[in-house]
């Protein structure tokens, strides 16, 4: 379609950088995607592999903020391959790794990721400034592996209703890890 000249197309090799936050005590892994619980997500990522420490640093996962995380580059990963190299995973530890995403109704996610990334922030939005297309285009993008690693990916709904099925989703996965969810929810 770009090639034939019909289209505008999005430049290419935009600036999108997945993020996968680990738990390896637990054997869990999750591809955060911005305006999809993202900040929460990594605070309970952080809880599992630094409990008492969160505990005592006064912490809280509800009231979190992406720029001061706690765990900070301490279980990040750009890449499955970056994570499997960072701890020391061999083909069959990754066998036993659950992964997840944190999914959300895709209009709600659009608009609430364009007005905060493309109005109210004011950055360059991925390159696309104001351009909606542009922007919808590079947020979709497969990040995290999931072209390669797609049929291994929980995913977990997000819905901004209150009676939603975050926790639903998130209880019975954590229960199947071994995780005291007590102290946290």
């Amino acid at each position: 379609m770009c090639e034939t000249g019909k289209a505008e197309c999005v430049a290419p090799f935009a600036k999108i950088s997945p993020l996968l936050v680990t738990a390896p005590n637990h054997r869990m892994m999750t591809c955060l995607i911005q305006k999809s619980m993202s900040t929460v997500m990594s605070a309970i990522f952080c809880f599992l592999i630094r409990e008492k420490e969160f505990i005592d640093a006064g912490r809280s996962i509800l009231r979190e903020y992406a720029d001061i995380r706690m765990c900070e580059g301490k279980n990040e990963f750009k890449s499955i391959g970056a994570m499997e190299r960072g701890l020391h995973l061999r083909a069959k530890d990754l066998e036993r790794y659950r992964f997840t995403v944190v999914t959300r109704e895709p209009v709600d996610r659009f608009l609430s990721g364009f007005i905060d990334r493309c109005i109210r922030v004011g950055d360059s939005c991925f390159g696309c400034t104001s351009n909606m297309t542009c922007f919808l285009e590079q947020e979709y993008k497969r990040r995290c592996s999931m072209d390669t690693h797609f049929e291994k990916y929980e995913f977990i709904r997000y819905s901004s209703d209150p009676t939603g099925t975050l926790l639903e989703d998130l209880q019975p996965l954590l229960r199947t890890q071994q995780v005291n969810i007590q102290p946290f929810m």
